[in-house]
C-alpha cells in the first residue's frame, strides 16, 4: 500500500497503480500512445465454495500482482486501475448484477476516459465467467468506435475458473483464497504457480506488441486503379 494512503483501493502492485501517480507524471509522460493499461474486472457471485463474495476480485488481482512482480514490466509503460466491481449475470447466485446496456457504457465510459489521458492500449482483465461474452463485445465495439488497440485475459484462461465446483479447480480456489487470505500459507505458492506463470507470460506478449499504425485508426483501403 502506497504511503500516502491509510487505506488500500485494493489489492495491487504499487509500481503500477495509477492512483498512485500525480498529474505531473501523466503531464510528462514518456510514450502513453504506447503504454498499457490494465482495467481489471470482477463480479460479485456466489459460487458455491463456501467463499466471500469478492473472492474473484481476492484471487484476480493478487494473481495480477504475482504475475506483474515476475514479469517486471517498465512502469511507464504499464498502468493498472482500481478494478470494475460488477457482474453481468442473471442468476440468483449473482449480486449487483447489471444489464447488458449499462454494463456495455460502463465499460466504455472507463476505457475512454482512459484514451483521454493519451493511452490507447488498453487490457480487459477480468475475473467472472459471467462477464466473458460482454467483455469480448467491449473490446471488439471500442477497438472499431474508438481506434483504441484492445486486449483481454480471462482468469479462466489462465487456469482459473470460478464455473468448476465440483472439480479440483473448485477445490484449488477455495484453498487459493484461504491462502491469500492468511488461513493456509503453506500452499498458496505452487496452487497460483502456474496461472502466475502463464499471466506473466501473456503481460510480456502484450507488453512487445508494437502500437497500431494511424494512432488506431481502422482506414479503408484504396482500390487499385483500374487498369483498363
Amino acid at each position: 500500500m502506497n504511503s500516502a494512503s491509510s487505506t488500500a483501493l485494493c489489492n495491487s502492485a504499487d509500481a503500477y497503480f495509477w492512483p498512485w501517480r500525480r498529474w505531473p507524471e501523466f503531464a510528462q509522460w514518456p510514450a502513453p500512445a504506447e503504454s498499457l493499461v490494465i482495467v481489471p474486472m470482477a463480479g460479485f457471485t456466489d459460487w458455491k465454495l463456501g467463499l466471500p463474495l469478492d473472492a474473484e476480485e481476492v484471487v484476480s488481482m493478487e494473481l495480477l500482482r504475482l504475475a506483474l512482480n515476475l514479469a517486471a514490466p517498465d512502469p511507464r509503460r504499464v498502468l493498472v486501475i482500481p478494478p470494475l466491481r460488477f457482474v453481468f449475470g442473471t442468476g440468483p447466485d449473482c449480486a449487483f448484477a447489471a444489464d447488458p446496456d449499462e454494463t456495455h457504457q460502463f465499460i466504455a465510459e472507463v476505457v475512454q476516459s482512459i484514451a483521454a489521458s493519451g493511452f490507447r492500449r488498453v487490457l480487459l482483465y477480468n475475473a467472472s465467467p459471467w462477464n466473458e461474452e460482454l467483455t469480448a463485445a467491449a473490446a471488439r465495439d471500442l477497438r472499431i468506435s474508438a481506434g483504441l488497440q484492445m486486449f483481454r485475459i480471462n482468469l479462466a484462461g489462465v487456469g482459473l475458473n470460478f464455473a468448476t465446483v465440483d472439480t479440483t479447480e473448485g477445490q484449488n480456489l477455495q484453498a487459493i483464497v484461504a491462502a491469500i487470505t492468511g488461513d493456509t500459507a503453506d500452499t498458496f505458492p505452487e496452487l497460483l504457480r502456474s496461472p502466475v506463470e502463464r499471466l506473466a507470460e501473456l503481460l510480456t506478449e502484450i507488453d512487445q506488441w508494437p502500437a497500431l499504425p494511424h494512432g488506431g485508426r481502422i482506414t479503408t483501403p484504396t482500390p487499385p486503379p483500374n487498369s483498363a
